[in-house]
C-alpha cells in the first residue's frame, strides 16, 4: 500500500511512536517503508513521489475521506497508550473511546489526516492477536517480551557497511554513532548499569590515566614481569610505544572538534582509559593479537566492561558469519565463548593502575586475578 504524506521524516516520527517500525534499505527523505506484517509493508510517500505513480490527482485527507485504516493491539490498556501517543504526537482524536463489550476501540487522524486510524482490542476467545510485526526486545523474564522503540534509520545503514567492510569501517566510527544515534534507552541502560556499579564509578571518578614507560627500562626486567611482556608485545607487534599518549591525544581532538557531544562523561574516560590497558590485558589473558585473540580480548573485555564498544565488536563479527562467512562460525563462537567465560569468572582487570605493576612476575598476576588456566 503506498500513501501520500507532506513531510516523511515527520511521518515516520510520528508513526514510530505508534510501535512501527521501518526498513531503512527501502527509506529516505521522499519514501519510508513502514512494517505492517511479516509479509506486508505500507508505503510512505512524499506528495510528490506519489504523484509519479498516480495518474489521477491526490486527494486532500482532511476534506475527503480516503479509507479508515485499523490495527489490532494486545489489550485495552495498549488502545489507550497509542491513542494517547498519537496525540502527543500531532494526531486528532476523530472522537471519544467506543466500548462494545467484545471490542474496545479509539479512533485518530494522523498528521496528514488519513481518516480513522483506529485500534482495537478484542476479548473474544481471550486471544489478543496483531497484524502487524513490532520490534520486541527480551527484558530478562523467560517469556516476558517488551516492545522496544525503532533503531535510527542511519545507524542501522552504518551497521550494514561496518559487516559488509569492518576495515573501511571500523568499529570505533561506529561507537560514536551510537551514542549519538541508537534508541535512547539502550544507551540509558548502558549507562545505568555503569553508574550503578560502585566499582565503575570511584574507576571514573579517580580519573587515573597513564603515561607511556620507558622501553629502555621495561626490556631490562626479568622476562617473566609484566613490563618485560609488554614491551616485547609492542615492539613484536609494531605498535606505537607512546600508545597511551597517542590515545589520549586523539581522543581530545575528538572531542574539541564535536565528534563526541553525545557520549556520557563517563563513557568517555572508559574509552580513553580502555585503549590505555587493552595490550596489558593481552599479555595477561595471554590471548594474542591475531583475529582470535582479538574475538576472544573483546568478548572478555565485554564480561567485565558492559558497554557498547565490546557489543560492537560481538554484533559485527556474529552478523559476519551469519550473513557472509558461515564457516567463520565455529572460530567466532569458540572464541567469545572463552572469553566471555573467563571475563566473567576473572577479577575485573579494569581498575589496576597497571602501569604500577610493570615489575610483578605475570604468573603472579594472573594467579591473583584468577586468570590461571
Amino acid at each position: 500500500m503506498n500513501l501520500p504524506v507532506v513531510d516523511v521524516r515527520r511521518s515516520m516520527a510520528f508513526f514510530a511512536k505508534l510501535r512501527f517500525s521501518f526498513n531503512p534499505a527501502f527509506s529516505d527523505d521522499s519514501a519510508a517503508c513502514m512494517l505492517v506484517g511479516e509479509h506486508a509493508f505500507i508505503m510512505l510517500l512524499s506528495r510528490d513521489k506519489f504523484a509519479e505513480f498516480s495518474k489521477l490527482p491526490i486527494a486532500d485527507a482532511r476534506t475527503h475521506t480516503l479509507a479508515l485504516y485499523c490495527f489490532d493491539v494486545e489489550s485495552r490498556e495498549a488502545v489507550d497508550e497509542v491513542s494517547a501517543a498519537a496525540l502527543a504526537s500531532g494526531g486528532t482524536e476523530v472522537d471519544g473511546a467506543e466500548d462494545l463489550g467484545f471490542m474496545y476501540s479509539r479512533s485518530f487522524y494522523d498528521l496528514d489526516g488519513m481518516a480513522g486510524s483506529s485500534c482495537g482490542w478484542t476479548r473474544r476467545c481471550h486471544r489478543f492477536t496483531s497484524l502487524r510485526c513490532w520490534p520486541v526486545s527480551w527484558n530478562c523474564e523467560p517469556d516476558q517480551l517488551i516492545y522496544s522503540d525503532c533503531m535510527d534509520d542511519k545507524l542501522a545503514v552504518n551497521f550494514i557497511r561496518l559487516i559488509d567492510d569492518s576495515a573501511a569501517n571500523g568499529v570505533p566510527e561506529m561507537h560514536f554513532r551510537f551514542w549519538r544515534r541508537a534508541d535512547h534507552s539502550a544507551r540509558n541502560e548502558y549507562l545505568e548499569g555503569f553508574r550503578s556499579d560502585s566499582d565503575a564509578m570511584a574507576w571514573f571518578a579517580d580519573g587515573y590515566l597513564g603515561d607511556d614507560p620507558d622501553f629502555d627500562t621495561l626490556l631490562g626486567l626479568p622476562a617473566d614481569t609484566l613490563g618485560f611482556q609488554y614491551a616485547r608485545h609492542i615492539v613484536d607487534n609494531n605498535l606505537s610505544r607512546t600508545l597511551a599518549r597517542d590515545y589520549r591525544s586523539a581522543h581530545e581532538s575528538l572531542d574539541a572538534a564535536g565528534r563526541l557531544d553525545d557520549m556520557p562523561v563517563e563513557v568517555k574516560y572508559a574509552v580513553v582509559r580502555g585503549f590505555q590497558i587493552h595490550d596489558y590485558f593481552h599479555i595477561l589473558t595471554g590471548y594474542l593479537t591475531d583475529g582470535r585473540g582479538e574475538m576472544a580480548l573483546q568478548a572478555f573485555t565485554l564480561a567485565q566492561r558492559r558497554l557498547p564498544y565490546s557489543s560492537l565488536w560481538m554484533a559485527t563479527l556474529t552478523s559476519q558469519m551469519t550473513f557472509k562467512h558461515p564457516r567463520m562460525t565455529d572460530a567466532v563462537m569458540d572464541c567469545i565463548t572463552d572469553g566471555w567465560q573467563r571475563g566473567r569468572t576473572a577479577r575485573n582487570l579494569n581498575y589496576t593502575r597497571w602501569e604500577e605493576r610493570l615489575g610483578e612476575r605475570v604468573d603472579d598476576l594472573r594467579a591473583e586475578y584468577g586468570l590461571v588456566a
